[in-house]
């Protein structure tokens, strides 16, 4: 599913922070050479900070490949929160777990 179609821009930049760190954007990119030499000519993807790996998937999220990770990303912790929930959890507990197990870059209340 696109899940990033039904997000206004500061959600999907807040989902990103949220979901993924910035090692997990690098090594995507590390991963998808090709991908980021489209993105980002005449650079290397393993020279790039998790910081700035961040930021340019951030940038990019409307890129086919960059949105179908994100995407897969979103299914995985949808199907964690799934589980959590067949444990007899009450959803909004299932996402309290969920969420302490997760590397936060901003403040996010709850």
């Amino acid at each position: 599913m696109n899940y990033i179609g039904l997000l206004n821009d500061e959600e999907k930049v807040t989902l990103c922070i949220m979901l993924l760190p910035g090692m997990a954007c690098k090594q995507f990119f590390v991963e998808h050479e090709q991908v980021f030499q489209r993105i980002k000519k005449g650079f290397r993807a393993k020279s790039q900070s998790p910081e700035q790996a961040l930021l340019t998937f951030i940038n990019n999220i409307d890129n086919t490949n960059v949105l179908l990770y994100f995407n897969n990303a979103i299914d995985c912790y949808l199907n964690e929160l799934q589980k959590k929930k067949l444990r007899n959890l009450k959803k909004k507990d299932a996402l309290i777990i969920l969420l302490l197990h997760k590397f936060f870059l901003i403040v996010v209340s709850l």
